[in-house]
């Protein structure tokens, strides 16, 4: 991502840069650079000293600040001028990584950018082979369902209860009354939501949940000792926290209502138990709450018949016969 409002040295950029199998892509103001990072979570971020709405430092600072920005993504702030030590030193206090003055040696400029993309790639795959997501804290799906298998182990040996819950958004029908309809595939992809549901998860949850996600405001909560009555006890408490969510559409704040799906089986086996099927059916259950948004089932559990939403689609389909797989941050 290049924040450049200048034209000419955007393509002169581009042209050092594409060859080397970069793509590379405009943003021309500095609010415009932070919603295309919103959306596109980028290897690398260069960012202009040019830019009249917002200054370098500032820039960093929110970018930083952003839930769904990388803390190992690589920002870079670029001048025509002679690179001035004060500001060098403003620059990288904000998070910035180094400051380039332009136009650059090509040759340097490459090896630099590499070097910096290539130990982003190396943070991103020790993150997904580790059991942590390293933007929240929460739990990966390798970690999720490793520490899932600890807790079933438990559960089965003890015979003691075990739940597993996952919530996720929907626009309510009143919502869009008042203006157009927000595709749901929207939802997963708003910062403004996925910040608010982080803060809610991390302030709520209980020291003895794993807590992970399926995608950005998707979560799952994989609860010990808790049977289908302390589930839904836990699912009202969670989602009274998230009566106040809304998103901004249009000029105006569109209230999203959030719902829960359970699996609870009554007698811990290690088939009733096993981490992929309890996590596929609580998803499962949730699908359904989204999709026939019956007033009367906020807190859905899973039911026979409904469809299995499978961990990357990587288990054979199960009840009947669909499948639906999902992804995990």
């Amino acid at each position: 991502m290049i924040g450049e409002p200048n034209d000419w040295t955007f393509r002169a950029l581009q042209t050092i840069m594409a060859p080397e199998g970069f793509e590379v892509i405009q943003a021309r103001t500095a609010a415009e650079l932070l919603e295309q990072v919103r959306g596109i979570r980028p290897d690398l971020v260069m960012v202009s000293d040019s830019y009249s709405d917002l200054e370098p430092p500032e820039i960093c600072r929110l970018l930083r600040e952003m839930n769904s920005f990388n803390p190992a993504t690589p920002i870079l702030v670029t001048t025509s001028e002679v690179i001035d030590e004060t500001r060098h030193l403003e620059n990288l206090r904000a998070g910035a990584w180094d400051t380039v003055r332009l136009p650059a040696n090509a040759e340097q400029l490459l090896l630099k950018i590499g070097r910096y993309v290539d130990a982003k790639a190396m943070s991103d795959f020790a993150r997904h082979d580790g059991m942590l997501d390293g933007l929240t804290g929460f739990y990966n799906l390798k970690g999720l369902l490793r520490r899932t298998e600890e807790e079933a182990a438990e559960a089965w040996r003890f015979r003691r209860a075990m739940s597993c819950m996952v919530f996720g958004p929907v626009i309510p029908p009143e919502s869009t009354d008042e203006g157009p309809e927000v595709d749901p595939e929207e939802l997963r992809d708003r910062p403004e939501l996925e910040k608010g549901l982080i803060e809610i998860f991390r302030r709520m949850g209980r020291r003895s949940d794993v807590i992970g996600r399926l995608n950005p405001t998707e979560f799952i909560v994989v609860a010990p000792s808790t049977d289908e009555g302390g589930a839904v006890l836990m699912g009202e408490r969670l989602l009274a926290e998230m009566r106040h969510l809304t998103i901004p559409v249009d000029g105006r704040e569109v209230k999203v209502e959030m719902r829960a799906g359970y699996y609870s089986p009554g007698d811990p086996t290690p088939t009733s138990v096993e981490p992929v099927d309890m996590v596929s059916r609580a998803a499962g259950a949730l699908r359904r709450s989204q999709t026939q948004y019956d007033p009367a089932e906020e807190i859905a559990p899973w039911r026979d018949g409904d469809v299995m939403v499978l961990p990357g689609g990587g288990r054979e389909a199960m009840s009947n016969g669909n499948e639906i797989p999902f992804s995990c941050v």
